[in-house]
């Protein structure tokens, strides 16, 4: 007997509001991931951490266990946090050390974060978010020429970030455009070909020329992808036709406005002389070169273990010999103070030891771990995959991808997002279930 009548109305009403708030986080993280970041840096991407932990509330409870056998990917996230997590602790010299663990709370989060996106799965929803990538890149490329045309900056990096991980995310999400092509019906899809080119002009006005190396591997994965789409070649015909007109375009208006980007211009000699000499001139590079060499022998005295991600900078730096030109300052007084070694690989191997090897190497298996190939979307969910996983491997070799709040937030929660709405709809509404 129901003793209180107006008890189902209410729990309608619960029921609808729970639900009005999760449509309203899942727009909240599409923006922050795939908008601020690009344009406003490190506040961008935390907008997207604050909102993966309100969507805790609107997604649980749920079958953990069995989600991560659905999604092996998740479960790598999970456990990578946690052997990081131990080995930052047996390595701390005091409290405040441990403060890196939350550099990847992400991983974590990025459980929530698929789980609001597994309630959109498929139908219109990859449209849309390549629609927000593209949104992303456009807005990331003006706030570019806005630092460099008019506010005379030597690097575009947008607000709140720097030039080399701002050009990491406007490529990535540029190249993340181009699903469109093929998901659209619009006649005016061609539009899709401008978000490479946006992630093309981001990187060349920020002068990371890490980032500039990953371009050729982008375009190649791009033309695999088309090619394997029905009437993929016209648009790769059609998006070189774009790129050789943006080329000229753009040398055209650097030269009437004389702007000057040296470092891109440098980047052939630079890749040059250190792949013939093992040196470079260039004071940023080479000190980059000797802290790999330092973090190398870091990770070869505590193989096991590492030395914590508190330590690792000032560890590596130890042997570094001279002085920064511009100011006299000694290198291992500069480097001891960063907060990464500019090298993925090598910084969570010096940090974490083989664990935090494998659990690096790990991290960029997690989103080949569950593909689905006879759903329709999953063409569009390899290359995209594709894209931020190398892009991150290549940013991760000459500065630094998940050494970073912005990469690494951005990288565990697109992977979720793809993992959950890049999919054909389960008939309750959620991603199915893999065979």
């Amino acid at each position: 007997m129901n003793r209180h009548p107006g008890g189902a109305a209410l729990g309608d009403r619960l029921v609808g509001r729970k639900s009005q708030m999760t449509r309203s986080l899942w727009w909240l993280l599409l923006f922050s991931l795939l908008v601020a970041p690009v344009s406003f840096g490190s506040v961008g991407s935390g907008a997207s951490l604050v909102v993966a932990m309100l969507a805790v509330f609107a997604v649980f409870p749920a079958p953990v266990r069995e989600l991560l056998k659905q999604e092996p990917g998740l479960a790598i996230f999970l456990v990578v946090f946690f052997v990081l997590s131990l080995m930052f602790a047996i390595n701390a010299k005091e409290p405040w050390d441990m403060r890196f663990v939350f550099n990847f709370i992400a991983l974590p989060l990025a459980i929530p974060v698929y789980l609001l996106a597994r309630r959109h799965a498929g139908g219109p929803w990859p449209l849309i978010i390549v629609n927000i990538a593209l949104l992303g890149s456009f807005l990331g490329a003006l706030f570019g020429v806005l630092n460099v045309g008019m506010s005379g900056m030597a690097r575009a990096s947008g607000m709140f970030n720097n030039p080399n991980m701002y050009a990491h995310i406007i490529l990535i999400f540029g190249f993340m455009a181009l699903p469109g092509l093929f998901l659209s019906n619009a006649q005016w899809r061609f539009i899709y070909l401008a978000g490479p080119l946006l992630g093309i002009a981001g990187t060349v006005l920020s002068g990371s020329r890490g980032t500039l190396i990953a371009i050729p591997f982008f375009v190649l994965a791009a033309l695999l992808y088309f090619f394997r789409q029905p009437e993929g070649w016209r648009w790769a015909v059609r998006g070189a036709f774009a790129l050789v007109l943006a080329l000229v375009l753009g040398i055209s208006i650097f030269s009437l406005r004389d702007f000057k980007l040296p470092r891109v211009a440098e980047t052939f000699g630079v890749i040059t002389q250190v792949m013939s000499t093992g040196r470079s001139e260039q004071w940023g590079t080479q000190i980059r070169i000797d802290l790999y060499k330092g973090a190398w022998r870091a990770f070869t005295e505590s193989p096991i273990v590492g030395h914590g991600w508190a330590n690792t900078p000032a560890k590596s730096a130890e042997q570094l010999t001279g002085r920064r030109p511009a100011t006299g300052v000694l290198n291992k007084r500069i480097a001891a103070k960063w907060p990464h070694v500019h090298n993925d690989f090598l910084g969570f191997s010096a940090a974490a030891g083989i664990f935090g090897m494998l659990g690096y190497l790990a991290l960029l298996a997690a989103p080949f771990t569950n593909l689905r190939r006879g759903d329709r979307f999953n063409a569009h969910r390899v290359y995209v995959a594709v894209i931020v996983v190398s892009g991150s491997a290549i940013f991760g070799l000459f500065d630094g991808m998940f050494s970073y709040d912005i990469g690494i937030n951005s990288y565990a929660f697109t992977t979720a997002i793809l993992a959950g709405t890049f999919v054909e709809p389960h008939p309750d509404g959620t991603a199915a279930p893999s065979a």
